[in-house]
């Protein structure tokens, strides 16, 4: 972890993968850690029973009972010890354990929140793939119709042209399912595909991206992304009627990894077009608004020269009012918002944002 943020400091670029890899690693120690520290409160071993606890923890030389032959020993004239001398200790672990609970949410949800993103974005691609093959239209129907002199005229039921639903909360847990089954078992560098990975490597966007939307990949691709897909997935699709047959997987992906692909790997929208209503911050929406620049412009060349930052992010702006735009540039330096607080999330994790954010949006003027 520190390797990485030296790494980080001396401007050097990392890959995303590697990231991914290391906090992987940081939370099965955090998770190990906290499992193992535990056992010790259980864990205990045998001894004869002249071998006290008192006599093995204050360092003396346990004796046996000379007048007790070695069967008797053998017999089961044993004592179960455990590994902790005091209370203390026990208190020490449990005290250890209880501190990295909250560890373990954090980068948990610093997981989720940073590297399956994507895996959100290609269930959605997905999930109108499945709804788009799911519904079908009623088919029109006869019924007969009475007339005035008793005899029957049979005429054509009017099609309302909605079609047949399946229930919805099921049709989420089978998108959910396929989509969990097949994402997980792509290459590391498609689920980590983004705008900022693909400006780093020219392979990886030659790779996966196409043209647009409309353009399907490279076969010989799809059919290495469709290889390692558990058999299920395919199964499950031909049985519920989506594909035809289940080798027809790819033909059925091609549009979806297409549109996939081409969300993750857009560009950051112009500034000048992400005005919000309401500032970002207290969430007023009567109030006039100016834009802040997250990556604040006095340190751009900084950013550049230490590799904080893409040069494309530099210009990523959050529209705020006046009052929470100065409050911003009073709870940090240039530096600190550049490095620490270059998202609106993350200036709402400070728990002095939040209690400022309550405040000033009850603050209303009043009219003259």
């Amino acid at each position: 972890m520190y390797t990485y943020f030296t790494i980080q400091t001396l401007g050097i670029y990392v890959p995303v993968s590697f990231k991914r890899t290391l906090t992987k690693l940081q939370l099965a120690q955090f998770f190990v850690g906290w499992i193992w520290g535990y056992t010790y409160l259980f864990m205990s071993y045998k001894v004869p029973l002249d071998m006290t606890a008192e006599n093995i923890n204050n360092g003396s030389t346990p004796r046996l009972d000379s007048s007790k032959s070695h069967d008797d020993i053998r017999k089961g004239s044993q004592s179960a010890v455990s590994c902790l001398s005091d209370s203390g200790e026990a208190f020490t672990i449990i005290v250890t354990s209880i501190y990295i609970i909250p560890l373990i949410y954090l980068f948990a949800q610093f997981y989720i929140k940073a590297y399956m993103k994507q895996g959100n974005v290609f269930r959605e691609c997905l999930s109108s793939a499945i709804v788009a093959r799911s519904e079908k239209p009623k088919t029109g129907k006869r019924r007969p119709k009475a007339k005035r002199n008793g005899r029957k005229e049979v005429i054509s039921e009017v099609d309302s042209g909605l079609p047949e639903r399946v229930d919805p909360e099921e049709l989420a847990e089978f998108v959910d399912f396929i989509a969990t089954e097949t994402f997980t078992s792509f290459p590391e560098p498609l689920q980590t595909l983004s705008y900022a990975a693909i400006q780093h490597d020219e392979h990886l966007a030659s790779l996966y991206v196409p043209a647009d939307a409309d353009t399907p990949l490279d076969r010989t691709t799809l059919d290495s992304l469709c290889s390692p897909i558990p058999g299920t997935v395919p199964d499950t699709l031909s049985i519920y009627g989506l594909i035809p047959d289940a080798n027809d997987l790819p033909e059925f992906l091609s549009p979806v990894l297409s549109e996939y692909t081409t969300s993750v790997t857009s560009a950051p929208p112009v500034w000048s077009t992400t005005r919000t209503e309401a500032c970002e911050i207290c969430e007023r929406d009567w109030i006039p608004l100016s834009y802040h620049h997250l990556i604040p412009r006095g340190v751009h060349a900084k950013v550049l020269k230490r590799g904080w930052h893409d040069e494309w992010t530099l210009n990523s702006v959050a529209w705020l009012c006046r009052a929470c735009h100065s409050f911003v540039h009073r709870m940090a330096t240039n530096e600190e918002l550049a490095r620490e607080y270059y998202t609106v999330d993350l200036i709402m994790e400070r728990g002095d944002v939040q209690d400022w954010a309550k405040w000033v949006g009850r603050v209303r003027w009043k009219a003259k």
